[in-house]
């Protein structure tokens, strides 16, 4: 049985709740009592009405408000207690009575990359189970803009591109670093990014031409579109994850993670099936792969003010499970407080297919005075929280009729004009007068902005109102707009994703508050990938950058679970 390095000596303050007879660290539903884990030997059950009344906010910071509702009971928390009674502890009296599945990794989230852990498990010869706590597959991943950040790529070769790991990581480390990045980290998803391409067609995904784009941070063009779109994409790939023999297990919540009191290595997860409680072993490995917490309003106003306002058009099953499963075994969140939203949601639209974010490709922004007030060019995360200080908490992306013919027809859920329009999210104008009363701002101000930056644009190649000088980050000449009919999109703050996540190392292991690895316990995706790029402290938001996240989050998870293949199995 592989019980890693033993930390008993470093977790006294250790954030699980514990029966008087074992742990099983419940997160997402110890203060609900219709979800009360009835197959374990010892129960939560006892403390859990009173828990119930302790406020949300208190709950997530963790110890504290668990501590007080376990002193409440007269009942002792192991994690509390001294090493020589954790390690006492009777192996039986915290395990489960009885194992519903059991595989080699058990991953929680059935998006981008626990699909992806799946698929290279079981072809590396493990065992891989897959819970999704919705009834799809797919997650963000499937509704996201669809950019796949590769370096090095065939497609890029043909088209005359020099692009190599070594480019990719200056880029990052030049536009979406800085204060509060981990370089460990991003190397290590960079140094295994090339392996990406041959994979994913290798699963049958097709990266057409048209669909190699110039995007946010990056000065080399490498974010690749799929065709058909991401939601096609991640049917392809659950297909293939059965394919090759993973079990998914649909509308199964992952609610608690059964650690070992004294080794604190990871055994297994508890679930939710309507209500039946399951036990899932994991003989190697659990992946946490649920995605950021996005969905939850509540959640996001805990951690900065203003967020609980937000639109929300990421997947409905964003909503902080897997950090909270995760904090509940000592895990530590990151950069909460700086977060904001991938913010380029459509105020008529509905979800992360309908984002829209022709502003980082060289539309300008203007508000209901008929104003730019930012440079475009700074990035969907620092735009989004100068949105909603707008007259009507929105703005409108404007361009014309040459910018569209250039975006009309794109595999991209965010540069596809088309669609934009086909769905009205964008609408037509034959004239500025038109564009003028579609915004709402006064026509002769909406005259003079475009004229100064025509002007600009156009004897100079640069703004001199805000100083924009390309398209984004990532370079990409201006443009003029003067060429009817035009094009409006109101664009509004919106929460398709995250910066905030779990602490972890660049061997994509969970850490606890000690920066000690929680054994067997690890992240891909939204719920980590974020978390190693930098701040932005002119706007106080976390950076993003094109391409990395749904990306990060298959190649996170491939490359968990070979790892998985030095981790020996325990078995009980």
């Amino acid at each position: 049985m592989t019980t890693g390095t033993d930390n008993s000596q470093q977790h006294t303050n250790h954030t699980s709740a514990f029966s008087s007879t074992g742990t099983i660290a419940n997160a997402a539903h110890v203060t609900h009592r219709e979800n009360k884990p009835h197959g374990l030997k010892g129960s939560l059950c006892n403390y859990q009405d009173k828990a119930r009344d302790l406020s949300r906010r208190g709950f997530l910071s963790g110890v504290g408000v668990l501590g007080a509702a376990l002193a409440s009971t007269g009942l002792s928390s192991l994690a509390g207690c001294s090493p020589a009674s954790a390690q006492a502890a009777s192996k039986e009296s915290w395990l489960p009575e009885k194992w519903d599945y059991e595989a080699d990794l058990v991953a929680v989230g059935g998006g981008g990359g626990g699909l992806a852990a799946a698929i290279q498990g079981q072809d590396e010869g493990l065992e891989v189970i897959v819970i999704e706590m919705l009834g799809v597959t797919g997650g963000s991943s499937a509704i996201c803009g669809g950019g796949i950040g590769m370096c090095g790529t065939p497609l890029q070769e043909k088209l005359g591109i020099d692009d190599s790991p070594e480019k990719y990581l200056k880029d990052v480390l030049e536009n979406s670093a800085g204060p509060m990045a981990n370089e460990a980290n991003i190397k290590a998803h960079i140094d295994t990014v090339t392996e990406m391409y041959d994979w994913l067609t290798g699963l049958g995904l097709v990266f057409p031409e048209e669909g190699l784009l110039r995007s946010q941070g990056n000065n080399t063009i490498r974010e690749h579109h799929v065709e058909g779109g991401p939601g096609h994409a991640m049917q392809i790939i659950r297909d293939a994850a059965e394919a090759k023999g993973a079990q998914i297990l649909l509308n199964t919540e992952g609610t608690a993670l059964i650690q070992d009191p004294a080794t604190k290595q990871i055994l297994g997860v508890v679930a939710k099936q309507k209500s039946k409680t399951i036990y899932l072993k994991a003989r190697r490995g659990v992946l946490l792969a649920t995605g950021s917490f996005a969905a939850n309003l509540e959640m996001l106003e805990q951690y900065r003010y203003g967020l609980g306002n937000s639109k929300v058009i990421c997947s409905p099953g964003n909503m902080g499970g897997g950090h909270k499963m995760a904090m509940q075994v000592g895990a530590v969140l990151l950069k909460a407080g700086f977060n904001v939203g991938v913010s380029v949601g459509s105020a008529k639209g509905e979800s992360g297919a309908d984002i829209g974010g022709l502003f980082v490709q060289g539309a300008i922004l203007v508000n209901r005075e008929g104003k730019r007030f930012i440079d475009e060019s700074v990035g969907i995360n620092s735009v989004g929280p100068t949105l909603s200080a707008q007259t009507g908490g929105s703005a409108f992306q404007l361009y014309d009729q040459k910018f569209a013919d250039i975006f009309w027809e794109n595999p991209s859920n965010t540069y596809c004009i088309r669609k934009h329009v086909e769905k009205g999210l964008a609408i037509k104008c034959e004239t500025l007068e038109d564009a003028a009363r579609e915004i709402g701002c006064p026509v002769d101000a909406l005259k003079e902005t475009l004229e100064k930056y025509n002007a600009d644009v156009t004897q100079t190649g640069s703004d001199s109102v805000f100083g924009r000088k390309f398209c984004n980050a990532g370079g990409g000449e201006l443009m003029a707009f003067n060429q009817a009919p035009y094009y409006v999109f109101e664009t509004v703050q919106a929460m398709a994703g995250m910066g905030a996540g779990l602490w972890e190392n660049e061997q994509f292991q969970v850490l606890d508050q000690y920066g000690v690895p929680i054994p067997n316990l690890y992240t891909a995706g939204e719920i980590v990938q974020y978390t190693m790029l930098g701040v932005d402290t002119t706007y106080w938001v976390n950076k993003t950058h094109c391409g990395w996240g749904w990306c990060g989050a298959m190649n996170h998870a491939r490359q968990i679970a070979k790892r998985l293949l030095s981790v020996e199995s325990w078995d009980a």
